[in-house]
C-alpha cells in the first residue's frame, strides 16, 4: 500500500502505477482528497489517494472472442470499402455522366449543410436603396432611428453595470478567505471602456507593498482577467494610493511642462511602472498635438519623451 500525491487524479494513478510495479488498471485506490483547482491559484489542493495493487479476482477476464471481435469488424469494414472487380467494371462502362449515384453518407450530406449556412452567414449582404419618402415618413423613420440608439445607449449601460456587478461578486469572492481586514470591494464603470476598482479598509494599505510591488501584481492580475474577458481597462484605487501617485506625479511634471512649452521638446527620468503609465497620460492631455510615447534607456529604464511629430 502506497500513499501518492499529485496536482491531479490521473496523475496520482499514474505515480501509483510507477510504485507499485503494475499497470494502472490493476490499480485499487481510495480517494482521500479530491484535487481543487482554487481562483489564482488561491486555495489550490492535490489529489492524494491510498493504492495497491488489486487483487487477481477483482481484474476482469476478458474473452478471447472481445479480443478477436474489433480485427474481424476492422477487416469487414476494409472489405466495404475495397472496390471489387465488378465495381471496376461497371465504373469504366458508365460515362462519368451516367455513372448511378453512390449512396450519400449523412455525416458528409451534414457536414456540407453546415459549411453552406455559415458561407451564406458570411457573405455580404446587399442593402436596399431606401425608397423615396414623403417628409411625414422621413419623421417617422427619424424618430425610429432615435428611440433605436437610445434603446442601443441603454442596453450598453446596462451592460456595463452588469459586468461591473459580476466583476465585484468575483472579487470578493476572491479575498473572503484572505487574512484581510478589508471593507466590502467595490466595482462601478468609470467610463466607456474601464472599470473602476476600490479598495477600503483596515488593512487595506497592506495591499500596496513597499514601493508599490504588491499594487502592481494585483494591478496586473486583475487587468490580465477583467480585459481578457470582458474587454475592459480597469482603474485600481487602494487606500487613495492611486490619487496620491497621480497628485506626485503632477507636481514632478510642473516644471517639466514648462521647459516643453519652452523649448519644444522634453523628457521624463526614468519612471517606474505605475508612475510612468500616469505621466505618460497626463502628458498626452497636456500636449494633445504632440508626440509623447515611451523610450528605454542603457538601463532598460522607461521613460516619456515630448516630441512634434515628424512633417
Amino acid at each position: 500500500m502506497v500513499k501518492i500525491e499529485a496536482p491531479t487524479l490521473e496523475e496520482a494513478l499514474i505515480l501509483a502505477a510507477k510504485e507499485l510495479s503494475c499497470s494502472v488498471a490493476d490499480v485499487e485506490y481510495e480517494i482521500i482528497e479530491q484535487p481543487k483547482k482554487g481562483f489564482w491559484g488561491i486555495g489550490k489542493k492535490a489529489a492524494k489517494i491510498v493504492a495497491t495493487i488489486a487483487p487477481v479476482s477483482a481484474i476482469p477476464v476478458i474473452p478471447e472472442r472481445e479480443i478477436r471481435r474489433p480485427l474481424r469488424e476492422h477487416r469487414e469494414r476494409q472489405e466495404v470499402i475495397r472496390p471489387s472487380c465488378e465495381t471496376r467494371a461497371e465504373q469504366k462502362r458508365f460515362p462519368l455522366e451516367r455513372r448511378p449515384k453512390e449512396r450519400e453518407n449523412p455525416r458528409e450530406k451534414e457536414r456540407d449543410a453546415l459549411m453552406a449556412s455559415r458561407e451564406s452567414s458570411l457573405a455580404p449582404k446587399e442593402i436596399e436603396s431606401p425608397p423615396m419618402s414623403t417628409p411625414s415618413a422621413s419623421l417617422a423613420t427619424s424618430k425610429r432611428v432615435d428611440a433605436l440608439i437610445d434603446s442601443n445607449f441603454f442596453k450598453e449601460k446596462n451592460d456595463i453595470d452588469r459586468i461591473a456587478q459580476e466583476v465585484e461578486d468575483e472579487i470578493n469572492l476572491l479575498f473572503l478567505n484572505l487574512p484581510f481586514k478589508i471593507e466590502r470591494i467595490r466595482v462601478r464603470p468609470f467610463d466607456e471602456t474601464t472599470l473602476f476598482i476600490e479598495f477600503k479598509g483596515e488593512d487595506s494599505a497592506l495591499l500596496i507593498g513597499k514601493e508599490g510591488y504588491r499594487y502592481k501584481a494585483l494591478s496586473y492580475l486583475l487587468f490580465n482577467w477583467v480585459n481578457s474577458k470582458y474587454g475592459f481597462m480597469i482603474r485600481l484605487e487602494i487606500a487613495e494610493f492611486l490619487k496620491n501617485q497621480e497628485e506626485m506625479i503632477r507636481n514632478y511634471l510642473s516644471p517639466v511642462i514648462e521647459n516643453i512649452k519652452k523649448f519644444g521638446r522634453g523628457q521624463t527620468r526614468p519612471l517606474d511602472g505605475v508612475l510612468a503609465h500616469i505621466a505618460l497620460k497626463q502628458l498626452r492631455e497636456e500636449f494633445p498635438d504632440k508626440y509623447v510615447s515611451f523610450r528605454l534607456n542603457s538601463d532598460n529604464e522607461r521613460y516619456v519623451i515630448v516630441n512634434d511629430f515628424n512633417k
